[in-house]
């Protein structure tokens, strides 16, 4: 049986930040668990699959919202929050209902009220890109397979091209750190042709040093950096640019 870990200590938390407090304590309890994909697409029937012994940097952040949002908000049970965060409309009908694209996934938390972006706040740059990759690289998905998945994520590619959105070019990171807190999620976007974001984790602050928090495939575990995002952002070539999400408690 699944075990959702959520502590005792959090009950006494101010409500106006638990969500923070909870992205955190939560996070760390998983540090150092190994890194795997692929651990949504072991079977061939779309199904809510819930697994906390392993994380890709997606899996990762998703479960870890889904016990947050349980804890504070109590609206819904932790599998129903999961579900509404990685499933368009929240519906499980095939591998194309799956959200496959972060900007999309972006979208649909803020819909949802989970969190909201504030990217633009902190100085992004309206911007704007093709995205086509997975149908481009179906060979990449080998669970893309019925016209009708391919059209749900076709059609999802079209409305993400066509849509305006906000980002920090990484050599400007630096200039609003000091807003970042604990627990925010940063989308981070690649050159990489056709694909919006490649990878997504924490914000974890040490004094003033804002560190990244997430699930590393270099790494092969869930980790803390041990260098500051900014830094971290400037390591990899192919990113280029980051997108900031804030719980709403």
């Amino acid at each position: 049986m699944m075990a959702i870990w959520v502590f005792i200590s959090m009950v006494f938390w101010n409500q106006d930040d638990c969500m923070q407090r909870c992205i955190i304590e939560n996070g760390m309890h998983f540090i150092n668990t190994p890194y795997q994909a692929g651990t949504l697409d072991q079977t061939d029937k779309e199904t809510l699959v819930i697994n906390s012994s392993a994380f890709d940097c997606v899996t990762y952040v998703e479960y870890i919202l889904a016990l947050s949002l349980y804890h504070c908000k109590k609206e819904q049970s932790f599998e129903g929050y999961l579900q509404a965060l990685r499933y368009r409309n929240g519906e499980i009908d095939g591998y194309g209902s799956r959200i496959h694209y972060t900007s999309e996934w972006i979208n649909n938390g803020v819909s949802n009220g989970f969190f909201k972006e504030i990217t633009e706040d902190l100085g992004g740059k309206p911007t704007k890109k093709t995205i086509n990759y997975i149908t481009s690289h179906k060979h990449k998905y080998p669970k893309l397979k019925s016209g009708k998945d391919i059209k749900k994520i076709n059609d999802t590619e079209l409305i993400l091209s066509n849509q305006v959105h906000y980002s920090i070019e990484k050599q400007n990171v630096d200039t609003m750190l000091e807003k970042l807190q604990s627990g925010d999620i940063i989308a981070i976007e690649t050159d990489i042709l056709g694909l919006d974001i490649s990878h997504v984790g924490f914000v974890m602050r040490e004094g003033n040093t804002v560190k990244f928090l997430h699930a590393s495939e270099s790494k092969n575990k869930v980790v803390v950096s041990e260098i500051s995002l900014s830094s971290y952002l400037q390591s990899h070539r192919h990113q280029t640019a980051i997108r900031v999400l804030r719980a709403i408690n």
